[in-house]
């Protein structure tokens, strides 16, 4: 199951920051994209981003970004044209103790993982993955 997987912390983080993922684990669940820019904005900063996007439910982060990774086949078609944003995790960044969040876009053929430092502007091309329990 996607929560039978720890935490794959990455090279450049030193700790965790904040993990929202945990309270669903082992439990079916469901994942969709989620809009967050206020009508008539280009892009707000990360952490507007992920207070907008949270108050549409739970947000998806580091396990269910890597359970993806490794099943691309479970990523619908139509989210290709989207940078996929993981803000459930936030990772503390060791090199310039900035606070980070994961994402995938796909570019190139395949999908690309990376991160970016939630002070960053984030626009029309991303959406937010949440993750909630099936019904």
């Amino acid at each position: 199951t996607l929560f039978s997987r720890l935490l794959n912390q990455p090279r450049w983080a030193t700790k965790i920051f904040e993990d929202a993922e945990l309270h669903l684990a082992e439990q079916e669940v469901v994942l969709d994209l989620v809009k967050f820019l206020p009508y008539g904005e280009a892009f707000v900063s990360g952490a507007t981003m992920i207070s907008l996007a949270g108050e549409k439910g739970d947000l998806a982060g580091n396990r269910t970004l890597n359970f993806l990774h490794t099943n691309l086949r479970l990523i619908p078609e139509e989210w290709k044209i989207f940078a996929l944003i993981f803000p459930g995790t936030i990772w503390i960044d060791g090199r310039d103790n900035r606070n980070c969040i994961e994402h995938l876009v796909w570019g190139g053929g395949y999908w690309h993982k990376d991160d970016r430092w939630i002070g960053d502007n984030f626009g029309s091309g991303c959406r937010v993955v949440r993750i909630r329990k099936a019904t």
